[in-house]
């Protein structure tokens, strides 16, 4: 009896939902129980995680937005449109205006005139805004640091790449191609 052939991983090859590669082989990837419940604990585990960080950036009234937003600063010392800084996060632009009202409150922000063109506004940290935005960085790298320090180099490099993967292969999916 001829044994079948092993599937060679061809990462330039486009795969479809009926892959027997994604479903190792048991049918389609939808109606595959296994992927359902991977990708539950998948949706799970990125909600721990996120409720983690929560947890932590309410001890500094923070939501995920603004500590993102802290570090578009941090990383941009020379300012930050309000319209780039909602494009970099991903949100609209009204939820940057009411982040960018709090910063101002707090002190953390000024709002500067930008040279070529008076009705744009360029934002950056106040000398409050760049003491509180470094030391929440410090401190959420230093978690960071200490949840990965179970990992080898080694693992860490495969978790990106899985991880990274599947993301890129999430934003080419259509929502045509499940229907």
């Amino acid at each position: 009896m001829k044994k079948p052939e092993k599937a060679i991983r061809n990462p330039n090859r486009k795969r479809s939902l009926s892959d027997p590669l994604l479903s190792d082989g048991k049918g389609t990837a939808e109606n595959d129980p296994a992927i359902g419940k991977f990708l539950k604990k998948l949706m799970k585990l990125d909600k721990q995680i996120e409720a983690v960080y929560m947890k932590v950036l309410k001890g500094w009234n923070l939501t995920m937005n603004a500590f993102l937003a802290l570090e578009s600063f941090l990383n941009h010392p020379e300012g930050i449109e309000p319209a780039c800084l909602a494009d970099d996060l991903g949100v609209q632009r009204q939820l940057i205006t009411i982040l960018l009202n709090d910063f101002d409150k707090r002190g953390y922000i000024r709002k500067k005139e930008d040279r070529s063109d008076h009705r744009r506004k360029r934002i950056t940290l106040s000398k409050r805004g760049k003491v509180f935005a470094r030391d929440v960085h410090d401190r959420i790298k230093e978690m960071d640091l200490r949840a990965m320090s179970i990992f080898s180099k080694d693992e860490l490099e495969r978790m990106i790449d899985l991880y990274s993967r599947f993301y890129e292969n999430l934003c080419k999916t259509e929502i045509t191609e499940i229907r």
